[in-house]
């Protein structure tokens, strides 16, 4: 079967198989967090950070990943009921932490998540998918390739958002991974919320390493890391510069190219110049004693070294991947060289150890930037912030159709003063239209909407009860909303309109067009479909205009 057949067959069946509506039964935002938990990993050292901070706002419940009991279908089992839970299901996803399967001498990576999210399609909860690791290619051989872009096509069906670290990031997921771009939010990896500062010199003390410039290569040693170009130009640098190697191995790949960097080290008399620590479980000590840190990667989508080094003030030197030129073009943090070219990290390096105080200050000035921006309270603000828009359901992309634009568009044209819009959902008409007030009955989308635009007033309120003086407002907007009510719930509404407002602006989609557009009109959750009839009876005598392709019917009383 091809890709696309599948692929439709997917998108056909997902409606039936995703059951019933989602239910929200509580205020309380619950969000199942699909993760590596209590182990030496970089994702569960990831969620551990995250979940300690949205524990402030959110209820998390952790459901483990385990390389163990793989068989039995016990991730599909997983999964299933994860789907079925109401609540908010938010899967960390690295090919590296779900189980794989080996079949004919294949092995198929990450194969137990291929199981996890069928399971979850046989649900109803809503999905979230942070990717940490894009790999920038397919899996090797025809049947990795083509398991790859079945479970790719897989969770992007079944995810109602992806989040990735960086923009090259979500490049790879549109192109590769098939994921659309109105499901795509970008929000980096978080630093460290309180770091711990120490002085210097002691930490360095403490080290063995007193009156050294110490340079950092922290993180899992592994042969992308490139620890060798560091270890190639050592010689070069000054004799008081010394290297520390900070971190363990996961891989026997890794071990074995950590036993050829002590190798090298070995057979050029570099011991009394480098140090290997091993896993370190607390890095503060060494942080605060780093003069520099090396990120000399050959290949990264995000790192999550690097935002623990900005938590720290430390001074980076990086290649220059995708993923650092970013954080360079923001914050302007880190000094880049040419990627795998040594002569280019030793004319950077020769560079900084030299640099005047002044110019390190700088760069400690903008890690405090970046830290500001990244700090883990804040990405966890974002993560709130997408499980309400989640759970709001009410996405942004639908004013991307042209129809839709030239609505909102005559509404902002129309409307003056002081005004109010019934029924604002997540408050994208009331910003772009520079409405005062937003008013909704839905408690998620007005929070949501509060963290979206905080210099917006929003009021969880009835509509036909509005709360509201009489003649408050100069213009009240009512943008696709009567529809969605009963038809004498909508008089009720017009009604109350009238009362507080002097100038009513109606949007509503137009039932009497031949052949109108049944995705538009028809939708499950309206409740009557506007006529030219039913309007005079519903708001009495007024002038019915039309947009251009007479989609919509624009009222104006």
């Amino acid at each position: 079967m091809k890709l696309k057949t599948f692929g439709k067959l997917v998108s056909k069946a997902l409606p039936k198989l995703r059951r019933k509506p989602f239910k929200v039964n509580s205020d309380v935002l619950n969000v199942d967090l699909v993760t590596s938990w209590n182990m030496c990993c970089g994702i569960a050292e990831y969620s551990r950070f995250l979940t300690t901070e949205l524990r402030k706002e959110v209820h998390i419940r952790i459901i483990p990943i385990s390389q163990s009991h793989v068989a039995k279908l016990r991730f599909f089992v997983l999964g299933f009921n994860a789907g079925r839970s109401n609540h908010i299901v938010h899967v960390q996803f690295a090919g590296g932490i779900f189980p794989s399967f080996k079949i004919v001498g294949h092995e198929l990576s990450a194969f137990s998540a291929l199981e996890f999210y069928f399971g979850l399609l046989f649900g109803n909860s809503p999905v979230i998918t942070t990717f940490h690791e894009l790999p920038k290619a397919l899996a090797k051989g025809k049947i990795g390739r083509i398991y790859t872009k079945v479970l790719n096509k897989l969770i992007s069906l079944i995810s109602d958002l992806v989040i990735v670290h960086t923009m090259e990031s979500a490049k790879i997921a549109q192109t590769l991974y098939g994921v659309s771009k109105q499901k795509i939010r970008i929000i980096p990896h978080g630093s460290l919320e309180k770091p711990e500062f120490h002085d210097k010199v002691a930490c360095k003390k403490a080290l063995g390493l007193e009156g050294k410039i110490v340079i950092t290569i922290p993180g899992f040693v592994s042969p992308h890391k490139r620890h060798d170009l560091v270890l190639g130009l050592l010689s070069k640098l000054n004799t008081s510069c010394h290297l520390l190697i900070v971190g363990g191995t996961r891989t026997n790949e890794d071990v074995a190219f950590l036993e050829r960097l002590r190798s090298f080290v070995a057979q050029n008399c570099l011991e009394g110049r480098v140090t290997f620590t091993g896993y370190v479980d607390d890095l503060a000590v060494i942080m605060n004693a780093t003069d520099w840190a090396i990120l000399p990667y050959d290949v990264i989508t995000d790192s999550g070294i690097l935002r623990l080094l900005i938590a720290y003030n430390v001074p980076i030197v990086a290649s220059d991947l995708e993923a650092f030129r970013e954080v360079y073009a923001k914050y302007g943090c880190v000094k880049l060289f040419k990627c795998g070219n040594i002569e280019s990290l030793y004319l950077v390096l020769k560079e900084v150890l030299v640099k005047p105080e002044e110019q390190l200050r700088f760069l400690r000035e903008n890690c405090v930037k970046a830290w500001k921006d990244t700090r883990w309270s804040v990405i966890a603000s974002k993560h709130v912030e997408m499980y309400l828009e989640v759970l709001a359901a009410h996405p942004d992309s639908i004013y991307d159709e042209t129809r839709q634009l030239e609505r909102i568009e005559w509404l902002k044209r129309k409307a003056y003063g002081y005004s109010l819009e019934i029924g604002c959902a997540t408050g994208f008409v009331v910003n772009y239209a520079d409405v005062d007030i937003g008013l909704d009955l839905n408690k998620r989308r007005i929070r949501y909407a509060r963290k979206r635009y905080h210099c917006k007033e929003f009021v969880l309120a009835d509509a036909s009860r509005l709360p509201f003086k009489d003649k408050t407002f100069d213009t009240v907007l009512i943008p696709e909303i009567l529809e969605h009510v009963f038809f004498e719930q909508a008089k009720k509404i017009i009604q109350e309109a009238k009362r507080v407002g002097c100038h009513i602006l109606v949007t509503l989609p137009n039932a009497g067009k031949i052949g109108y557009d049944k995705g538009l009109v028809e939708n499950p959750e309206h409740l009557w479909f506007p006529i030219e009839q039913e309007i005079v009876d519903l708001v009495g005598d007024c002038k019915i205009n039309y947009t251009s392709n007479k989609d919509f019917m624009l009222l104006e009383i």
